[in-house]
């Protein structure tokens, strides 16, 4: 070790005597600095040593230093521990210093990794110190620690990205459907109307769509419609057509139609006739909720506009009777059978 420092000061004052015996003599590159580094390297001077030398021969400030050891081809590891050796940086100047010379977020995620022991969190916020986008992040988080979707959605939101980039960054980085990012979402402690938010936003996902993706992410039917009802501003029609689209029964929707809008049972059924429900599914609907009889099944469904044939089907599947019409009475102008005497 002592014979290659020995040979590394004697190779740089043997450059810089040069140079100065031959002020008009210009360098392959016209720069001294990197001449020197290039010369030290090609003898097999480490990289640490090529680093103090360029600092306290040239004064060369961190950034250069890093500009020109990238330019000699050292990877990220590499000139990052230099830095920390000779400069005394910390992870976030460091981060900076590496993406001011061109390094990628994968690049300085490994260095900060294999530098600074650092784990997900601290990259990621040294990484969001420098500006590096919640999508790029994900990238360097997944390729250099092996980081999956869920644990990458916790880590962004501990480093204080919005819901929104965090979706962003699942969707670009990991192609993630609604669905699937409606789930890490709630894994990562985000709530219905958020994640409502971020769906509508980043996929420009409708109504219907959005409800799909809140149950699929296991969201109670009330949470799903305040919701839809306090990103959409949407009323009680149009969302018990997204849940009805989201294949909530008839009975859910009006139950959470009557909690979370305290709409009456007037209202609640010609909104599910409106969006579509059936005769049976509207009188199933009145009979379990409300406790009605029969007749006051067929009264409110024939109410609503459903056809005399509909309440009857609807009637006979509730309660289990088959009606019979009855038999139209004999007509008057009847000639009357003749009887023989």
């Amino acid at each position: 070790m002592q014979k290659k420092q020995c040979f590394a000061v004697m190779l740089t004052l043997t450059v810089l005597c040069f140079m100065l015996a031959n002020p008009t003599l210009e360098s392959a590159s016209g720069d001294a600095a990197s001449d020197l580094a290039k010369t030290l390297k090609q003898a097999g001077i480490p990289i640490g040593e090529i680093a103090a030398r360029l600092s306290r021969l040239f004064h060369c400030t961190a950034s250069r230093v890093a500009a020109i050891l990238k330019n000699l081809g050292y990877a990220s590891t590499s000139v990052a521990r230099a830095l920390h050796r000779v400069f005394d940086l910390g992870r976030v100047r460091t981060a900076r210093v590496l993406k001011g010379v061109g390094y990628s977020a994968k690049a300085i995620a490994r260095a900060l990794k294999n530098v600074f022991t650092a784990d997900e969190d601290q990259a990621a916020q040294a990484m969001k110190a420098v500006l590096f986008t919640a999508t790029e992040i994900a990238g360097a988080l997944n390729l250099v620690f092996h980081t999956p979707a869920d644990r990458v959605a916790r880590v962004l939101k501990t480093a204080r990205f919005s819901i929104e980039g965090i979706t962003a960054a699942l969707r670009d980085w990991f192609r993630l459907d609604e669905e699937r990012v409606a789930r890490v979402l709630k894994a990562a402690v985000f709530n219905a109307a958020q994640i409502a938010g971020a769906l509508n936003s980043c996929y420009n996902a409708a109504m219907p769509r959005v409800a799909q993706a809140l149950k699929a992410a296991r969201f109670g039917i009330d949470q799903i419609s305040v919701a839809l009802r306090d990103r959409f501003h949407a009323g009680e029609e149009r969302i018990a057509g997204a849940l009805k689209m989201a294949i909530f029964s008839a009975v859910q929707i009006a139950g959470a139609l009557q909690r979370v809008f305290n709409a009456p049972m007037q209202r609640v059924i010609a909104i599910l006739k409106t969006v579509g429900f059936s005769a049976i599914d509207v009188g199933f609907v009145i009979k379990k909720l409300w406790r009605t009889g029969r007749e006051q099944v067929r009264a409110r469904l024939l109410a609503l506009g459903y056809s005399t044939q509909q309440v009857r089907a609807a009637l006979q599947i509730l309660f289990g009777l088959i009606e019979i019409e009855p038999k139209r009475a004999a007509s008057k102008s009847a000639p009357k059978p003749h009887i023989s005497d």
